[in-house]
């Protein structure tokens, strides 16, 4: 399970940067830059519950009309600013995430499992970027940063 996180491709993983194995993996407002690699999401056994951005990406890995595919887009060479990737929306993003979609999102992976997840990062930590700092909860940046668009 990945919720508002990035994920940026190097030039030794020529395979792509997620995939997933025979368990059922969910994404949501999640960051799949390229980078310096060929390849993002890998064909699998992938469920997007929506607000991603992703680069290179197998065909038909599972996305959903919230998802945005910004093979066509440059971002910037990866390196950290307050220890984490920070981007800029360059292009028009077909989604944005809310806080409650992104919880909804995760609550509904696996009944058990999800909850426990909601329960251990608590529902405000949602609202969070890496940095600790506040997002827009109602247009959240997919990713792991937020510039609070």
């Amino acid at each position: 399970m990945l919720s508002n996180t990035t994920i940026v491709g190097n030039s030794g993983n020529p395979n792509g940067v997620f995939r997933a194995g025979k368990g059922a993996s969910l994404v949501v407002n999640s960051l799949f830059a390229k980078g310096a690699g060929t390849k993002t999401i890998y064909l699998g056994n992938i469920t997007s519950k929506g607000y991603n951005v992703y680069q290179a990406a197998d065909a038909g890995w599972g996305a959903v009309d919230t998802d945005t595919d910004y093979s066509s887009q440059t971002l910037s060479a990866a390196s950290l600013t307050d220890s984490v990737y920070q981007w800029t929306v360059a292009g028009v993003i077909d989604g944005f995430a809310t806080r409650q979609a992104v919880i909804d999102a995760v609550k509904s992976f696996d009944a058990t499992v999800g909850q426990q997840f909601v329960d251990w990062v608590g529902e405000e930590g949602f609202g969070v970027d890496q940095r600790g700092a506040n997002r827009n909860i109602n247009k959240m940046q997919p990713g792991a940063y937020d510039a609070g668009l």
